[in-house]
């Protein structure tokens, strides 16, 4: 439930308290973005290619992805 709650949360923050550019900063930081390993400038850095294996599971597109995933 503790899990549940926090994609809920980060959701809710992506959702209604982020603006569009900040919304899309986040998921070039924290989604897998495979051009990332392909030499792309992508902000995050050498760290975003190794976290974003696991960051990008924080992501989730609508409340229905979300709710499915839960």
């Amino acid at each position: 439930m503790a899990c549940i709650a926090v994609l809920a949360a980060i959701h809710a923050l992506r959702a209604y308290w982020l603006s569009d550019a900040a919304d899309e900063q986040l998921v070039k930081v924290l989604g897998f973005v495979p051009a990332r390993y392909l030499g792309a400038a992508l902000p995050g850095g050498g760290v975003a290619k190794v976290t974003s294996f696991a960051s990008h599971a924080l992501l989730h597109v609508d409340i229905t992805h979300l709710a499915i995933n839960s």
